[in-house]
C-alpha cells in the first residue's frame, strides 16, 4: 500500500515538473525560440500517433526527434518541454494519464543536459558527432 502511494507522488511530482517548466519556459523566453520550441513540439505530437503498445511497454519514436533538436537547439529545457507538452497533448487526446509523458520528458531532459554540459555549442563537429553517438547509447528507455 505504502509502495503505490509513493509511486503516486512520484507520478505527481513528475507532472508537476513538467507543468512547471513548461510555464517557465514560455514566459522566460524570447519569440524565437518559443517558435523552435512549438516546431519541435509539434513533431513529437505527430510522431506520438506512430508509438507502438502493448500491455507493458511502449516503443516510441520521439527520440528521432529529441535528438537532433538538442543538437541544434543545445538546450536541455527546451528538449523538456517539446517532449512533455508534445506527449501529454497525445495522451491527453487519448485520455491517458500524464505520467508517462513526464517521466519521459524527464530522462529526455537528463539526457539533453549531460549532452550539453559536455558538449561546447560551438565544439567541431566531430566532437558533436562524438556527443551524439554517446547520445544514442545513452537514451531513456520507455517501459510501463
Amino acid at each position: 500500500m505504502a509502495h503505490e502511494r509513493w509511486l503516486r507522488l512520484i507520478s505527481a511530482a513528475a507532472v508537476a515538473f513538467g507543468a512547471a517548466a513548461t510555464a517557465w519556459i514560455v514566459f522566460t523566453r524570447s519569440a524565437a525560440d518559443l517558435e523552435q520550441l512549438l516546431f519541435f513540439t509539434a513533431l513529437v505530437a505527430v510522431v506520438a500517433f506512430f508509438a507502438i503498445r502493448t500491455e507493458d511497454v511502449r516503443f516510441g519514436f520521439e527520440a528521432a526527434v529529441i535528438f537532433p533538436a538538442i543538437l541544434l537547439l543545445h538546450d536541455p529545457a527546451l528538449a523538456l518541454v517539446a517532449v512533455f507538452v508534445g506527449l501529454a497533448g497525445h495522451e491527453l487526446w487519448r485520455r491517458r494519464s500524464l505520467r508517462e509523458s513526464s517521466l519521459l520528458a524527464i530522462s529526455y531532459f537528463i539526457v539533453a543536459l549531460l549532452y550539453t554540459s559536455a558538449i561546447n555549442k560551438n565544439a567541431p563537429p566531430l566532437a558533436k558527432i562524438s556527443g551524439y553517438i554517446l547520445l544514442v547509447f545513452c537514451r531513456p528507455r520507455s517501459s510501463r
